[in-house]
């Protein structure tokens, strides 16, 4: 396939990821379908990109022959999306990154510890053919301060760019001599500090595997929660990110407004943090908003949850093609959200706790269950979800007027200094 087609098919992908403005971040990684022809390839891109952003993944991880197609480097690349300037989180196809850098990002982050200021500009990010960036020091007749587009990426990061300036010149340069225009235009306005908006952290509690009763001696605890930024924050030049994370604790926090957006779309992580008996932070507004949880649930739930579970389908048949046997936690994951799913139909309650099935659930998890075993189940539990929204008494959407009455007053009450 000819370079142009190469950078067709690249911009194609970043296309469709921004018009198809979706996900919460539930996924972390998903596998690319195999691709057997280049002729097929965009098609099936296309559609594959569909079910990521339904699913809201962070990153692509791209096959072998779907790297071939679109010019890529090395076996393990990886699609890091980000989201650009006002848009949703996950919507943006800025750079790949290699696995490798991908995992040293938080060591790499300037400032704050290991605290990501800037979820849409990592330090690790590989700027993509096409990409405009800032030439920070002369060449030959261009002064320092010049823009450049990219035309050639790297590999890594310790590897060069080729980039062209407006007249043609190209030369060679390394990332500490480039940044991205749009970064650049940011200036020293550009986030508030994460240290300071974790002060204004308003609820906390913990979900994931803990939550479930699944977890084990090296199970991770999932810190997830809340955050108001003050008046003066969020009024500021600089504004207030939608999400801030601390790698090393494996705490997760989101903005009120952020937080209440994917509730509304029933995201599966956020409606847990509604339901999760493990609280460790509850201030009265956060108390306000538990009394008020039901009104987030809705039938939307039927087709949100369906989109997660046909991703982590997607994963079963990846790990299948890819390595001949499907991985524990894909099938253990896609099970439970059918159960949670089934449970919130039928109940118009979160149903964090796995109870009954969790020894079942943990057989899967130890291999212990034969896939046709768990196979058969999962159909089972696929004409239970269907039956449970045929029947349900959920209403057709969320409260949003409610919804948005709550996040007003929030807004109101962040004018005082004290946390609400």
């Amino acid at each position: 396939m000819i370079e142009d087609d190469c950078a067709k098919l690249r911009h194609r992908l970043q296309a469709h990821l921004l018009n198809n403005r979706q996900g919460g971040g539930m996924v972390d990684e998903l596998a690319c379908p195999q691709i057997d022809d280049v002729e097929h390839a965009e098609r099936d891109l296309v559609e594959f990109v569909l079910v990521l952003l339904n699913a809201g993944a962070d990153h692509l991880r791209l096959d072998g022959r779907l790297e071939a197609v679109l010019g890529l480097h090395g076996p393990q690349a990886v699609f890091e999306l980000q989201p650009l300037g006002d848009a949703d989180e996950h919507v943006g196809v800025v750079g790949f990154v290699h696995p490798e850098v991908a995992a040293a990002n938080a060591k790499l982050a300037p400032g704050n510890d290991d605290m990501t200021e800037r979820v849409h500009h990592p330090p690790s990010l590989i700027y993509s053919i096409g990409t405009q960036v800032v030439v920070d020091r002369a060449v030959a007749t261009h002064p320092a301060g010049s823009v450049a587009t990219v035309v050639v990426s790297p590999v890594d990061l310790h590897h060069a760019y080729r980039v062209r300036f407006a007249d043609g010149v190209e030369t060679t340069l390394g990332r500490e001599d480039v940044v991205m225009l749009a970064l650049y235009q940011e200036g020293s306005f550009g986030s508030q500090p994460c240290v300071e908006l974790t002060d204004r952290v308003f609820f906390r509690c913990v979900i994931g595997s803990r939550a479930y009763g699944l977890d084990d001696d090296r199970s991770d605890t999932d810190v997830r929660g809340i955050f108001l930024p003050s008046a003066e924050q969020h009024w500021s030049l600089a504004g207030v990110p939608d999400q801030i994370e601390t790698h090393a604790t494996q705490e997760h926090y989101w903005e009120l407004q952020r937080f209440l957006e994917l509730a509304l779309k029933a995201n599966p992580n956020v409606l847990e943090c509604l339901f999760t008996p493990l609280v460790l932070k509850a201030t009265p507004l956060a108390r306000d908003l538990m009394a008020m949880r039901s009104c987030f649930l809705s039938k939307l739930v039927y087709q949100t949850f369906n989109g997660y579970v046909q991703s982590q389908f997607r994963k079963l048949q990846a790990d299948l093609r890819n390595q001949g046997a499907i991985k524990p936690k894909h099938a253990m994951h896609l099970i439970r959200l059918l159960i949670s799913g089934i449970g919130i139909l039928r109940t118009g309650e979160v149903p964090v706790a796995v109870g009954e099935n969790r020894e079942s659930l943990l057989r899967i998890k130890a291999t212990e269950m034969p896939e046709d075993e768990m196979h058969s189940w999962r159909q089972s539990l696929h004409a239970e979800f269907d039956a449970a929204f045929a029947a349900t008494a959920l209403p057709d959407r969320p409260d949003y007027a409610r919804v948005n009455a709550f996040l007003l007053k929030a807004r109101r009450l962040a004018l005082a200094e004290e946390l609400p």
